[in-house]
């Protein structure tokens, strides 16, 4: 038996949007072949279990039917490692080209970009 969540309770909920069958026949097989599904968090408006039919109220006020996922959703995705090029783009005195280039040293003057003064004398 699934424990009843109540209404007001962080939930997922997903819904198939486009069946395997209604994908577009120009997409790479082994995308074509899983359904389009849309997941959306929101809070439940009625009692239910894992596994209903249920309706779901967002952040911004809309609602949204779908099958009960999980309670308390959260995110682990990440945007990868990190690219050492594009740490240094956007730091004061580097051009994006010398960012790019593994030689630049980001703080030619030594020691850390705030205690340096600024071209106006203060203290950045």
């Amino acid at each position: 038996m699934t424990a009843t969540i109540p209404a007001g309770t962080w939930v997922e909920v997903e819904r198939v949007l486009l069946t395997p069958e209604q994908r577009a026949a120009n997409l790479p097989a082994e995308t074509r072949e899983k359904p389009y599904v849309l997941r959306i968090n929101g809070f439940l408006t009625a009692d239910a279990a894992e596994g209903d039919e249920v309706t779901v109220t967002s952040l911004i006020g809309h609602e949204h039917t779908g099958r009960l996922v999980r309670t308390d959703p959260s995110y682990d995705h990440s945007f990868g490692t990190t690219v050492p090029e594009l740490l240094r783009i956007g730091l004061p005195g580097t051009s994006f080209t010398q960012a790019a280039s593994s030689s630049v040293d980001p703080d030619p003057d030594g020691g850390p970009v705030a205690d340096r003064p600024d071209e106006q004398g203060g203290a950045r």
